[in-house]
């Protein structure tokens, strides 16, 4: 085989691939839109075509976004259900957010259990530092 269609083998593989991608998330929407309550198995099988189309490398059109374009399911829909597979899996990828800062909640914080006295001399050592 001479090196010039080696690469043209590899593409017409690639997109061979892609295409049984596709029919397999037309057929696993189709079935979770029919017949399953909950759509984990849907997620399952949505994690593992994503694994295998990134295993493959990302070609024009073919990425896992692309493929879902293809097969007509909405990408929120699909990452919906990933997600939530994650989730059951103990794979969740969320990112907690961090919390809101508030000069209130450290106020609160800082003087938890200071008595009144000592908020006196807290104030009138700040009145004299200038800070008030």
């Amino acid at each position: 085989m001479s090196t010039a269609t080696a690469p043209a083998l590899e593409l017409n593989i690639a997109v061979d691939i892609a295409v049984d991608i596709v029919a397999e998330l037309k057929s696993a929407f189709a079935k979770y839109q029919t017949v399953e309550k909950h759509g984990l198995a849907f997620g399952q099988r949505l994690y593992e075509l994503r694994a295998q189309s990134f295993a493959q490398g990302h070609h024009h059109n073919t990425g896992f976004t692309g493929l879902l374009r293809q097969a007509g399911i909405p990408r929120r829909t699909a990452y919906f259900w990933i997600n939530r597979y994650e989730s059951s899996i103990g794979e969740d990828v969320t990112i907690p957010r961090p919390e809101r800062f508030s000069y209130k909640g450290l106020l609160l914080e800082v003087l938890d259990g200071v008595t009144p006295e000592r908020l006196v001399e807290i104030k009138s050592i700040i009145k004299y530092e200038g800070a008030l």
